[in-house]
């Protein structure tokens, strides 16, 4: 299986080659389920229209915080949970089980995407189909706001933006890389 890689000079990391799906087949995922039980996740920074926010490229350390607080709380975080969830390949479909850790990508490396995105679609593109190409559409991110709002990103513009946290919204799983690998 091929990826797409991103290197940055602050991260490395490839870009999944489809949107996660919810548990129903659907591309759509809130980021988290209950509007009755908004908290900060512990340990994620909220950058409230910080130009700090784009410098947050660590997807992985976020999905990390994101589903231990999950686990914790009860509460359950779809878009986090069906990013690392997610396989680019599996044996049951001729492949082979993908060991890949896979993230909700941070803010920083959705903007990274945004920034490369002619590019990204044209390789998904060439070796997946066009079904594989990033949508114009609104993605979100692992960098939260406040305790009821997260960071999204529309493809379209690269104007970020927030949104209630049970809004759904794409998910396009990214998995760190070391830069020797690529």
């Amino acid at each position: 299986t091929r990826y797409f890689a991103v290197r940055n000079a602050c991260r490395c990391f490839i870009v999944a080659k489809a949107d996660a799906q919810s548990e129903t087949g659907t591309s759509s995922l809130a980021w988290q389920s209950s509007s009755s039980s908004y908290t900060d996740v512990p340990g994620l920074t909220n950058f409230v229209a910080n130009p700090a926010m784009f410098r947050d490229l660590d997807g992985e350390a976020n999905t990390d915080k994101i589903l231990a607080w999950a686990a914790e709380s009860g509460i359950s975080h779809p878009a986090a949970k069906q990013a690392r969830a997610y396989k680019a390949a599996t044996v049951a479909d001729g492949g082979y089980n993908d060991p890949t850790k896979w993230s909700l990508a941070a803010v920083g490396q959705m903007l990274i995407m945004y920034k490369y995105l002619l590019e990204i679609n044209a390789e998904l593109e060439y070796f997946f189909g066009t079904s594989a190409r990033i949508a114009i559409d609104w993605y979100w991110s692992s960098t939260e706001y406040s305790s009821s709002t997260a960071w999204i990103v529309p493809m379209a513009s690269g104007y970020v933006n927030y949104a209630n946290k049970t809004s759904a919204y794409r998910v396009r799983p990214v998995a760190r890389v070391a830069e020797s690998a690529i």
